[in-house]
């Protein structure tokens, strides 16, 4: 009795994920149910060349669904709840309808692809017709994840974001933007997943200039290596062990020199 915690110790903080580390707290105090606070996160693909993920023989010019195993899978291991509502045609009413029942038995909605602009891209049109404030940020100075909308509704208090359809970027726009705002939707305050660390460059990085930019790597021997990759593929993310935060106020990290890592 007494051995790890005493009488009056705190035993977890709020704001404390319960996962594999924390769940047996509750079991040893005798707490078999807790208050916990989460939100409900919608996941929607949509694009008429986008396939189940089960589908065996793709047609010419078609792809599997990617982004939604990798979204619920980010979402639900911080310890977001998620629903799938599959995916919606190139069809502006289809997305529209779909949108609006996602909304309805959610509080936030992700939909992943249509956030560019083309002529079947309906994404931004629907978010400008939501209700105030509707459509606030259509496109983030970042590369990947440039085309990144965010809107929502403040009677609903619904958020709602478009993400690019690459994978690579739909990941980055994800885990930097859409994670530390669904943190604030909790707590109040913008807080990212990752862990920051300093570390030197085994190799160059070429950024650009007036780009916030996020190029996997992974850390070799206490060094960081670059794994530049295409914005359309998956492999990096399962090979990385983060991602080089390339500000904007940089452009080019010489092999040697100190850069910022990202850690998840």
């Amino acid at each position: 009795r007494g051995e790890e915690f005493s009488i009056g110790d705190l035993m977890l903080k709020a704001g404390s994920k319960i996962n594999f580390k924390t769940a047996g707290l509750f079991a040893m105090a005798g707490v078999a149910e807790a208050a916990v606070s989460s939100l409900t996160v919608g996941v929607i693909s949509t694009g008429d060349e986008i396939a189940p993920p089960d589908t065996k023989l793709l047609p010419p010019g078609r792809v599997r669904d990617v982004n939604a195993s990798l979204l619920h899978s980010l979402l639900t291991g911080e310890g977001f709840l998620t629903r799938d509502y599959g995916i919606a045609r190139d069809e502006k009413n289809v997305l529209s309808g779909m949108l609006e029942k996602a909304m309805d038995e959610c509080d936030v909605v992700v939909i992943s692809g249509g956030s560019s602009v083309s002529m079947r891209d309906h994404c931004s049109s629907i978010l400008e017709e939501l209700p105030d404030p509707g459509l606030l940020i259509r496109g983030i100075l970042m590369s990947p994840g440039k085309p990144t909308l965010v809107a929502g509704t403040a009677e609903g208090k619904k958020l709602v974001m478009g993400l690019p359809g690459h994978p690579y970027s739909c990941f980055v726009s994800a885990f930097t933007v859409l994670l530390p705002l669904l943190n604030s939707m909790v707590w109040g305050e913008l807080r990212g997943p990752w862990r920051g660390l300093k570390v030197i460059t085994e190799e160059a990085i070429f950024g650009i200039a007036g780009i916030e930019e996020f190029i996997p790597c992974v850390i070799e021997n206490g060094r960081a290596v670059p794994r530049p990759v295409k914005s359309s593929f998956s492999r990096a993310l399962a090979e990385a062990d983060g991602l080089f935060h390339i500000p904007a106020s940089m452009e080019t990290v010489r092999p040697g020199e100190e850069a910022e890592v990202w850690l998840w």
